[in-house]
């Protein structure tokens, strides 16, 4: 899981790809059990800033997406590893 401290982070499919949403509340400074989407046909996101997230996970093959994202000199991203998977499901 990732989050950004400074800036959101915007993800927009050029070709109307859907993709994998996964998100997780913080709890103690660490992002809580993760919770995964499934976007529409051409449906974007945008994670504000300090929301834990998943990184990219199109669903298509040939996915182009359309990234804004802040840029600066300072840090902006945090990354934490689960000790456990997590199964994405239906």
């Amino acid at each position: 899981m990732e989050k950004h401290p400074l800036g959101s982070q915007a993800f927009i499919p050029v070709n109307g790809c859907i993709f994998i949403v996964i998100v997780a509340k913080e709890i103690n400074g660490i992002p809580s059990e993760p919770i995964a989407f499934i976007t529409n046909k051409g449906q974007g996101v945008n994670y504000h800033k300090n929301i834990w997230h998943g990184v990219l996970a199109p669903l298509e093959d040939n996915a182009t997406f359309t990234v804004i994202d802040w840029i600066g000199k300072e840090n902006n991203l945090e990354t934490y590893t689960f000790d456990s998977y997590f199964q994405v499901s239906e």
